[in-house]
């Protein structure tokens, strides 16, 4: 997987090489959810989390539906799904995971927390 970069802080978008991706808003949500969370889940906890009011049965369409149009939109190197469970690749790149690398790196920095440190506050700031 090269080139997706999953936007989560803000308006939640998804990048390939630059180039926003058009998904449905659905579609982009659970994609964020299970990036994130960067755990698998079962099928059937997404579907009655994602459509709480659905009968089991149309939850579970919806779900199909949503992780089809990932899977056309995007390829199959995004998903990791089986019959029961979901996952996102974890090489998928989120802002959020990156914003926690650099919140780690000024802890590690060996500074005072309440310091201020140009060095620290510089990529933090982009």
């Amino acid at each position: 997987m090269t080139g997706e970069r999953l936007y989560v802080l803000g308006p939640a978008r998804l990048e390939r090489d630059g180039q926003t991706m058009d998904l449905r808003r659905q579609s982009l949500t659970l994609l964020g959810y299970l990036a994130v969370s960067g755990e698998r889940h079962h099928r059937d906890r997404l579907a009655g989390l994602f459509w709480p009011d659905a009968e089991p049965k149309r939850a579970y369409a919806n779900l199909r539906h949503v992780l089809w149009e990932l899977n056309k939109v995007l390829g199959e190197g995004i998903l990791d799904a089986d019959r029961e469970t979901v996952a996102a690749q974890s090489g998928l790149w989120t802002d959020l995971h990156a914003f926690r690398q650099l919140l780690a790196a000024t802890r590690a920095h060996g500074h005072a927390e309440n310091t201020v440190c140009p060095r620290c506050i510089a990529p933090l700031s982009d």
